[in-house]
């Protein structure tokens, strides 16, 4: 076949037609395409200069950066010990059980699971669905068979494996909702503030093509809500059992591929290897604080605080320097390096002044006291408590604090829920720590400072000398406690005694005459109505009513409330240790000191002599806890030593007189003891109050010791054989001498 000419002209073929103006050569147009691709091209290039100057260096720094994972080593807290070297308080070692939050997490994560998956195949496998869907399958099974492996190492049943991987995945759930909470609310508001109230939302705007643009190319940071994060906890191993046994330890660490996401970690466990011993002076731990969060409660591994007694007051002393222990990856996850940053450094040590054999007679004697608190106050059964306060009258070191009922501080450090609702459903309160945070009326024990008023007043002398018959002016008030028993009065009777014998109506008719006022004052002088200053926290300062209220003197009013008052009755109220505190100024010659219970105060061995009053003490302890400087005793302005001459022989005619209130009890006791009992009414057809306030030797006082039982009855019924047994105990542990006759 003939191929045409290449120059065949067509023309000679078709007619000549006129060019159609509608038809539009391609051609130019297709000409702009270089010019439009290159324009989008240069934005694109523009953009990733932007970019680049911008973040660039960022971006580079932070690819290349390492990871550094750091876990935390909680140190040791301090020990807390009694004078005599008894462990009341002590942190020990236990091995403990920790899993990645991934491996314990129910339902498991898809997303980690896919990851999971896929690392575990080639490169070929991965693009296999099927084979990727098997793996995860396989995942799925080795999570079951571990989780069944470490419950049996630990001795769970699967219900409590269960419930303790719950704790934890509880708690990071909360975590990750707070985080993720707070981030949306940041973002929420950064929002609102950016739109004005009087203008439409940007969406509704108008908007130039150079706007819409420049959107596109430089888009605000804020532009979408904040996707949902992943919070560090969920990347981290926690602590699902304490008390791992030696052999399970070995063999989660020998065989560590048969165990993936576990490993053994050392948690410090605070013990109180005297049970309930000075619990209320001890406290115990807890996680709840002003800085933690709700998810951190209830958490095995958080760090715990002192929550009450020595454990928060000494907080800063107790606890540790915790350490670090650092792992580094890169990006991959594989690990570069691993080094410990910093080495836990454990808690100082606090010696308390206590004896630990004497708190322990106390605390019996108070159970034994309140088993019979039925029988003793005559009424029916009422809850409550007792306290014991044994303080060196000199030094204000306290010997024995013993409230009861108790607690367990164990139980609440560790959380064991039990024991917790057990002792916060317990109507006798065991928290309150009752000799310190006790504030009763102090009854007949209080004339000690009605005595030193009238004395003081030079309206009564001490043989001032009144006919008691029973009963002030009507035999159905103001009366003694003789005359409700035996329908008698006490006859006449001198000042010193009327406060042997518990003579209410002396104090009656003189305190009328004398008014609140100077009453007020004393009480106020030893340190009532005030906090004692004892290391310990949540001191209650008791009650002294206002002289302002009785005035004029001779009113009605004021007559009734100096009446009341004189005789530790009506608004009036008082701690043990404040009771303490006070008879210890009488004991030592008219020194208001100052308790406490840390003995590394060093105040009971540092002399006390040649110092200025408010002189701070400065012995055997650091200056960066300023919380243990304590005070030297200061004088009681205005107390007359022949004042506080007659007080101290009437407190010991108390006892020796077979008149004496408290000579039927304390007579013929191991020591020579000089004291008062004192009942406290309570009203409300609730049983009295029991006290008991003294010291000893009577002689040459040396240690006092203060009784209160709530609801207990008479104080010489109650409280006074509780004091005697205490004096004894005192002298058979060497801190009182036993009399020569």
């Amino acid at each position: 076949m003939p191929r045409p000419d290449r120059h065949f002209d067509w023309h000679r073929v078709l007619p000549d037609v006129a060019d159609d103006g509608a038809v539009i050569d391609p051609r130019a147009r297709l000409s702009l395409w270089p010019v439009a691709v290159g324009l989008m091209l240069l934005l694109v290039w523009a953009r990733m200069a932007w970019l680049e100057r911008r973040d660039g260096t960022a971006y580079r720094e932070l690819a290349t950066r390492p990871i550094e994972r750091v876990e935390v080593l909680l140190a040791p807290r301090g020990r807390i010990l009694t004078r005599d070297g008894t462990v009341l308080a002590q942190d020990e070692h236990r091995l403990a059980l920790a899993v990645s939050y991934r491996w314990l997490e129910e339902p498991p994560n898809e997303g980690w699971l896919r990851l999971q998956a896929r690392s575990r195949l080639g490169l070929a496998e991965r693009r296999d669905a099927g084979r990727v869907a098997r793996e995860i399958a396989r995942l799925r099974d080795e999570r079951a068979a571990l989780h069944a492996s470490l419950a049996a190492l630990c001795g769970l049943s699967a219900q409590q494996w269960r419930a303790a991987t719950w704790r934890v995945q509880s708690r990071v759930a909360a975590i990750h909702g707070e985080v993720n909470a707070a981030r949306r609310r940041a973002y929420e508001i950064n929002a609102a503030a950016s739109v004005s109230p009087n203008t439409k939302p940007r969406s509704a705007q108008p908007a130039s093509l150079a706007q819409h643009i420049r959107r596109l190319l430089f888009p605000p940071d804020d532009r979408r809500p904040p996707a949902e994060i992943a919070v560090a906890e969920e990347l981290e191993h926690h602590v699902v059992f304490e008390g791992l046994t030696l052999e399970a330890a070995a063999a989660i660490e020998s065989r560590s591929a048969a165990y993936p996401g576990a490993r053994v970690v050392q948690l410090p466990h605070r013990r109180y290897p005297q049970g309930s011993l000075a619990a209320n002076l001890i406290g115990h731990l807890g996680v709840a604080s002003a800085g933690s969060s709700t998810a951190e409660i209830n958490s095995a591994s958080a760090p715990r605080g002192g929550v009450m007694g020595i454990e928060r007051q000494l907080e800063s002393r107790l606890r540790g320097r915790a350490g670090a222990d650092v792992e580094v990856v890169d990006r991959s996850g594989h690990r570069l390096a691993s080094f410990r940053r910093a080495e836990p450094v454990r808690g100082r040590d606090v010696m308390l002044s206590i004896n630990a054999s004497l708190q322990a007679s106390c605390e019996q004697l108070i159970e034994r006291a309140l088993a019979r608190r039925t029988t003793t106050a005559g009424l029916k059964a009422t809850r409550g408590g007792g306290a014991i306060v044994v303080l060196e009258a000199r030094s204000g070191a306290i010997l024995a604090a013993a409230s009861v009922p108790t607690f367990s501080p164990e139980g609440f450090t560790h959380g064991v829920r039990a024991s917790i609702e057990q002792v916060l459903a317990d109507p006798g309160r065991p928290l309150v720590d009752r000799t310190c945070r006790m504030a009763l009326p102090p009854g007949g024990i209080f004339k000690v400072m009605s005595t030193l008023a009238l004395l003081d007043s030079g309206k009564v002398q001490s043989h001032t000398v009144l006919a008691c018959q029973g009963y002030w002016r009507q035999p159905n008030e103001l009366r003694c406690a003789v005359y409700r028993r035996h329908g008698r009065g006490h006859g006449e009777v001198d000042l010193t005694q009327a406060l042997a014998c518990g003579c209410n109506v002396y104090f009656f008719e003189h305190a009328a005459r004398v008014g609140a006022g100077p009453l007020v004052d004393w009480t106020e002088r030893f340190g009532f109505g005030q906090p004692s200053g004892v290391d310990l926290p949540d001191e209650s300062a008791g009650h002294v009513p206002d002289a302002g209220e009785a005035t004029p003197v001779d009113s009605d009013r004021s007559r009734t409330t100096a009446q009341l008052l004189a005789i530790g009755q009506g608004a009036l109220t008082a701690t043990p240790l404040q009771v303490a505190r006070a008879m210890a100024a009488i004991a030592n010659g008219g020194q208001l000191v100052t308790p406490y219970v840390v003995s590394t105060l060093g105040v009971a061995e540092a002399p006390l002599g040649d110092r200025e009053a408010g002189e701070p003490i400065r012995v055997d302890f650091d200056s960066e806890f300023p919380e243990l400087i304590a005070r030297a005793p200061r004088a009681i302005e205005g107390l007359d030593q022949l004042h506080l001459q007659t007080l101290r022989e009437a407190l010991q005619y108390a006892v020796d007189d077979p008149d004496g209130a408290a000579n039927a009890v304390l007579a013929g006791s191991t020591t020579s003891i000089a004291g008062l009992s004192g009942t406290a009414q309570a009203g409300s057809g609730l049983g009295d109050h029991a006290w008991f306030a003294g010291y000893a030797p009577a002689e040459a006082p040396r240690i006092v010791v203060v009784v209160a039982l709530e609801h207990a009855g008479e104080g010489t019924v109650a409280a006074a054989p509780v004091a005697r047994l205490v004096f004894e105990r005192l002298v058979e542990l060497g801190f009182l001498k036993a009399d020569a006759t």
